[in-house]
């Protein structure tokens, strides 16, 4: 397989569309208490577009010889100045999705090495993503490649159902 990672262009919105709900199923089915599928305008044509157009925001993709095989979502974000938190801006990678016929393949790495060079390229050193609890395999994945936790949210259902 040949592996080729870049930035989102125009043409590339039917195939990102189609990794971002694929991961959408995946999260659905994994934590269904929290997650449903989306509506069509949040992955509409117009919401990748404003994206990959965005100065400081950009879908970067994994292709093979036949189609689009990994999807990451990035941005520039920036910790509240009003937090006690020493504001520091970092890349946020939103989403990264391979497709389930390429996993384990090194895709997910190298649109990771791809997030690095462009986190490079936009003046930040740290990278920063959430990744829920009850998805293993990509808190194991984030872990091998450097990532570690850094805060946690914890849920407490008042009336005990949980």
């Amino acid at each position: 397989m040949t592996l080729v990672t870049r930035s989102a262009v125009a043409a590339d919105v039917d195939g990102i569309a189609s990794l971002l709900r694929q991961g959408d199923q995946h999260h659905a089915a994994l934590l269904a208490e929290f997650f449903t599928l989306p509506n069509r305008v949040s992955r509409s044509a117009e919401s990748i577009l404003s994206i990959i157009a965005g100065p400081e925001s950009d879908y970067l993709v994994a292709e093979d010889e036949q189609a689009l095989i990994g999807v990451a979502s990035v941005r520039v974000g920036t910790v509240s100045p009003e937090s006690t938190v020493i504001a520091r801006s970092s890349v946020v990678l939103d989403h990264m999705v391979v497709a389930e016929s390429h996993r384990r393949m090194s895709v997910g790495a190298a649109l990771l090495r791809h997030a690095q060079q462009w986190a490079r390229e936009h003046a930040q050193q740290r990278i920063q993503i959430t990744v829920w609890s009850a998805n293993r395999e990509a808190v194991e994945f984030y872990r091998s490649h450097g990532f570690r936790e850094i805060s946690r949210k914890m849920e407490l259902d008042v009336d005990g159902a949980r």
